[in-house]
């Protein structure tokens, strides 16, 4: 597991506890600084986003 920012430093996030999110290596490296709020393609936030169970 590795840790990764949910909005991308290299467009404007930070290092708060409140925009890292944990990522395995395999995807964290897929993501990269992918980052498209109003795309159906999301990446979810685990305080962020309700996940039905």
């Amino acid at each position: 597991m590795t840790v990764d920012h949910f909005l991308p430093r290299s467009l404007g996030g930070d290092d708060s506890l409140d925009n890292l999110i944990y990522c395995c290596h395999a995807c964290n490296e897929f993501k990269g600084d992918y980052w498209q709020p109003n795309s159906p393609r999301r990446i979810l936030h685990p305080l962020r986003d309700a996940i039905a169970s």
